[in-house]
């Protein structure tokens, strides 16, 4: 059997759920004197029981470790009861790591990481196009590298400290807590699906300050950003300008005025009024709205709106978007990441604007 841990904890069930993490590190018991039976304990609070064990291969001999379960998913005795049924296959001259690995290869290969994040992506009628985007770039470039080709049940609390960690020493503390919420979505989402048993992300707390926005612009501000979106210098187009103007008007999100769509629109008449779609349900199925809360919202249209949008239709031509994307010339066949102006195009259109004519 492997080697014996410095730490030990008596063979007591209350020990072994007091047991912490030392040193902000993860920390690994012997328990008792049951061979190889060990509780590795990570910062975050969740502790994990494994078995030890030495296999021979080629005539070497080789340690081999196995997990057994979590600490809050089964007790000591269970631990226990299965660490010796383990034993005897050992003594037997059985491997067990090995045969696991042999058995569920093609399983494994089936259900790694990346998988179950294509599959939800692909799957969940509920997730919306923003979640999704925000998905692949919040697992692209940090997560899918280390872990997306590991079987989902191999992934640890280990591995995802160790990504935040890497990404909160970038100094990147909102990305850490968008990349944590991404993973943790991923698992609770196979849970329910019965594809996972547990969330290695769970509980793992944020690492961004929380602070709520309250900064608000003042009328005299309003109006100096209302002209300064017409400025000959502001270097915008006539369609970012309209639609910075009607989120103004309106008070909605960027994407839901730059997404806006012309039957969305009743311009005619003494009431004007714009209706954004929320889901709706067709043939047993959920057709996705436009609303960030899925909630159809009806907006009377002041005139000042109304002429804008009026004029905005008038542009966009045969389209069915209000403000189709604009196309560089000579890329015309060129894809774009959403069908109309991007949401993101206008906020960096906005903080140009802001910065430009002093607009805190």
């Amino acid at each position: 059997m492997a080697g014996k841990s410095k730490l030990v904890l008596p063979l007591n069930w209350q020990a072994v759920k007091a047991a912490k993490a030392i040193n902000g590190k993860a920390t690994e018991y012997q328990i008792g004197t049951e061979r190889g039976l060990k509780l590795l304990v990570f910062p975050s609070g969740v502790g994990t029981f494994l078995l030890r064990y030495d296999a021979f291969l080629g005539g070497k001999r080789i340690q081999r470790k196995l997990r057994l379960g979590r600490r809050d998913d089964m007790t000591l005795q269970d631990a226990r009861e299965k660490a010796d049924e383990l034993r005897r296959e050992v003594n037997a001259g059985k491997d067990p790591v090995a045969e696991a690995v042999a058995d569920d290869e093609e399983q494994s290969n089936a259900l790694t990481f990346s998988k179950l994040v294509e599959d939800r992506i692909a799957k969940d009628r509920d997730l919306a196009d923003g979640t999704k985007r925000l998905y692949r770039e919040a697992l692209g470039k940090d997560v899918l590298p280390v872990i997306g080709a590991l079987p989902i049940d191999q992934v640890t609390t280990a591995h995802i400290l160790a990504i935040l960690d890497k990404i909160e020493a970038r100094g990147s503390l909102v990305q850490c807590d968008r990349t944590r919420c991404a993973i943790s979505g991923i698992y609770a989402w196979g849970r329910k699906r019965g594809i996972v048993a547990v969330n290695p992300a769970a509980g793992l707390g944020r690492r961004a300050p929380s602070a709520p926005r309250t900064r608000v612009l003042t009328d005299n501000e309003l109006g100096r950003l209302w002209q300064a979106t017409a400025a000959p210098d502001a270097w915008v187009s006539q369609s970012m300008q309209t639609i910075i103007r009607l989120a103004m008007l309106t008070g909605q999100r960027r994407s839901e005025v730059a997404g806006a769509r012309v039957a969305e629109l009743a311009l005619d008449g003494d009431a004007p009024m714009w209706t954004i779609p929320g889901d709706t349900r067709r043939t047993g199925k959920v057709i996705r709205g436009r609303t960030k809360n899925r909630r159809t919202q009806v907006l009377p249209l002041s005139t000042q709106a109304a002429a804008l949008f009026k004029e905005a239709t008038e542009r966009a031509g045969k389209s069915e978007l209000v403000f189709p994307p604009g196309r560089i010339p000579g890329e015309e066949t060129k894809e774009t990441r959403v069908p109309h102006v991007n949401g993101e195009s206008v906020s960096r259109a906005l903080r140009r604007i802001r910065d430009q004519f002093g607009i805190e």
